[in-house]
């Protein structure tokens, strides 16, 4: 609303923009004759095949792929619960109770085991989804281990 009663003074170009002004509004400008981009695709899971029957099953849900996966997994955590396990049933069965011990132990030492199952390529690993390139020259540490035991003597 103007405070003058002069037409003269209401009748004044607006005050000159600042350059900040001017700048957003020329981005502006700009941004609008640009075509925009087309809005991102929404990402979705891919769907899991339904099993109408009984036989069929998903791969990888077998009892022997659930183990190795929570060996894989959680090897110490795995070996500890199937200790509890054994400890509560030792009362019913000696002989279920043994094998609970004994696939306990296969948990705790089955990092080692699938270590000597597949063994790695010589020199290269994966870290991030690139190989690396590892140099392994010299005495391995069970040489290292020989060589301290030799020395002591």
């Amino acid at each position: 609303m103007p405070t003058s009663t002069n037409d003269a003074d209401n009748n004044k170009q607006p005050p000159r923009q600042s350059r900040l002004e001017a700048e957003i509004e020329e981005i502006l400008t700009r941004a609008q004759a640009e075509k925009p981009l087309p809005p991102p695709t929404p990402f979705r899971r891919p769907r899991r095949p339904r099993g109408t029957g009984l036989g069929k099953r998903l791969p990888g849900t077998s009892i022997g792929a659930t183990a190795e996966r929570w060996l894989t997994a959680a090897p110490l955590l795995t070996a500890v619960v199937l200790a509890i396990v054994a400890v509560l049933i030792s009362d019913l069965s000696p002989l279920l109770t043994r094998a609970v011990v004994i696939l306990a132990m296969v948990a705790l030492f089955w990092p080692y085991i699938s270590r000597w199952r597949r063994p790695d390529a010589p020199g290269s690993q994966m870290w991030r989804g690139r190989t690396i390139e590892i140099d392994r020259s010299g005495p391995s540490p069970l040489d290292e281990v020989r060589r301290w035991f030799r020395n002591r003597r």
